[in-house]
């Protein structure tokens, strides 16, 4: 059974330190996945996890440096 993985805005919604632990969490799933399974769909799975994760901490990032940039 596998849960869907969260969209960018679902992760948006999180603060950053969130976002950081769930990355690490990930990278470390995704080294052990690809070292027992190879290149399966858990592993694409996760690897879309680490990207949607990223670009949620980018976007958090961006909105930082505009709003401290207006003040």
């Amino acid at each position: 059974m596998f849960l869907t993985n969260p969209t960018i805005d679902e992760l948006k919604a999180l603060d950053l330190n969130t976002l950081i632990e769930m990355l690490v969490q990930q990278s470390r799933t995704y080294t052990r996945l690809h070292a027992i399974e190879g290149l399966s769909e858990r592993f694409s799975a996760c690897q879309e996890t680490i990207m949607s994760i990223q670009a949620a901490i980018i976007a958090k990032k961006q909105a930082l440096t505009r709003k401290i940039k207006k003040k």
